[in-house]
């Protein structure tokens, strides 16, 4: 699979996350492009590659690379919770909740996925499911004062929901 031509699959994927990682976007992008040229089925690429369309507001292309990283790595959650989201901007619910659903049942206490759970109930207009949901994220995740900073806002709002 490696081209001569081509530098080793595994630099290109370590420049691309630390491109990522330093949130040279743009560069990143083109990198996975790279690893997606070498092997059109890296999971990782395609995962990456499905996030660039998504903010770029292609849901579409969005959506088909991610789908084909979820067939590829079905168990992998960040895969399903970013199906899920990119299904909610589609407005397609029914396969929101089935996305995150499929995320949870791999791993209940994922937290992404209960957090998006809640969320997706509460805009349904289940408002007993989500605070429900809410509950029970309360009582898996550690003190307020480990919370990512990622999910603190959510939490915060969940916890006055429960409340």
């Amino acid at each position: 699979m490696n081209n001569p031509m081509n530098p080793p699959i595994n630099s290109i994927i370590q420049a691309a996350s630390n491109a990522a990682s330093q949130g040279r976007w743009a560069e990143a992008e083109r990198l996975w492009m790279q690893v997606l040229s070498i092997d059109p089925n890296h999971p990782q690429a395609l995962f990456s590659a499905g996030v660039h369309a998504f903010k770029r507001g292609q849901l579409s292309e969005s959506l088909t690379l991610l789908k084909k990283a979820n067939a590829i790595a079905p168990k992998d959650l960040a895969i399903l919770i970013s199906i899920a989201r990119v299904l909610r901007e589609q407005g397609h619910a029914a396969g929101e909740m089935q996305a995150i659903e499929a995320a949870l049942a791999i791993d209940p206490y994922f937290v992404p996925g209960l957090l998006a759970k809640a969320n997706a109930h509460e805009r349904f207009g289940e408002v007993d499911q989500s605070t429900n949901t809410y509950r029970n994220i309360l009582k898996v995740i550690p003190n307020e004062s480990q919370w990512p900073a990622a999910f603190r806002e959510q939490l915060s709002y969940g916890r006055n929901q429960v409340q």
